[in-house]
């Protein structure tokens, strides 16, 4: 499974999470020009994860945008492993409801059968 990760400059710890719970592939952009407005979500991507203390509005809303016309689960946190581990929890215990973004989603239909 793939996984972006918007904002931050030091995500090592927030990569170790998100690995931890299943995705093999992380992408990291770290918002800090422009230019990432503009970038190209993948459409194998299934998890974005948005570090919120380190970006722009314009970006925030652009990838929040991209994430709900490509149907990607989009998690908001701050750059702690904490957070994030606490988010990631959350999202798999739910089948209908990611609180963490506040928006439904069927989470059995991009996990599979990880979901019960």
């Amino acid at each position: 499974m793939k996984a972006l990760i918007v904002g931050g400059d030091r995500v090592n710890s927030l990569k170790q999470q998100i690995t931890a719970n299943g995705y093999a592939e992380i992408k990291h952009w770290s918002g800090r020009k422009k230019k990432y407005c503009d970038y190209i979500i993948s459409g194998h991507t299934q998890l974005i994860v948005m570090v919120y203390d380190y970006i722009s509005h314009s970006l925030a809303i652009a990838v929040k945008n991209k994430a709900n016309l490509l149907g990607i689960p989009l998690i908001y946190c701050r750059n702690s492993s904490s957070d994030i581990k606490h988010k990631l929890l959350s999202k798999e215990g739910s089948n209908d409801y990611c609180d963490c973004c506040c928006s439904y989603f069927n989470w059995s239909l991009l996990l599979g059968s990880q979901v019960a």
